[in-house]
């Protein structure tokens, strides 16, 4: 997602449900769960995760200023 800048998905609907649905989900359950058993070898894996999710909100608000422009095109 993060190598073609959310053109894998083809609708402001699926970027929605993507971002506000299945990867909240994710990050609450990672964020959540208790790493007792083995934390050296369960963690790194989750920090790399949480490492791309950042990546991608970053890059979601850089993009966010051209979907505005495109939506203030539309509505003039």
């Amino acid at each position: 997602m993060i190598a073609t800048e959310f053109k894998c998905l083809e609708t402001a609907f699926e970027v929605t449900q993507y971002l506000r649905g299945r990867l909240y989900t994710y990050v609450d359950f990672l964020m959540a769960g208790e790493y007792l058993k083995s934390p050296e070898t369960e963690l790194p894996p989750i920090v790399s995760f949480l490492k791309l999710v950042a990546k991608l909100i970053a890059l979601w608000l850089a993009l966010f200023p051209s979907y505005l422009k495109s939506v203030r095109k539309r509505t003039i």
